[in-house]
């Protein structure tokens, strides 16, 4: 019997050492959790301010080829108007 009792204690120490241990495992995974979800938050707000860039960027580059035509416009205006006044 009092084998039985020593079995069962060390089955009861065992067990709540265990069940120390899967706590701390579950901490360790909560924390590392909201780490990643943090990450996660951080790299969305990037992804957005880089959107926003982008289309900043497309608009500019729309601005810049509108602008270019209009000069392309005028270089062949000038080019006529040279034409004509030479001859």
């Amino acid at each position: 019997e009092s084998q039985l009792v020593g079995r069962v204690e060390e089955f009861e120490s065992k067990k709540k050492k265990f069940e120390d241990q899967l706590k701390e495992l579950v901490k360790e995974h909560e924390s590392k959790q909201k780490q990643c979800d943090g990450r996660v938050v951080e790299l969305v707000s990037k992804e957005k301010d880089y959107e926003g860039r982008l289309k900043e960027l497309e608009s500019r580059e729309k601005d810049y080829e509108g602008r270019l035509k209009e000069l392309e416009s005028r270089e062949k205006k000038l080019g006529e108007q040279m034409e004509e006044f030479e001859s």
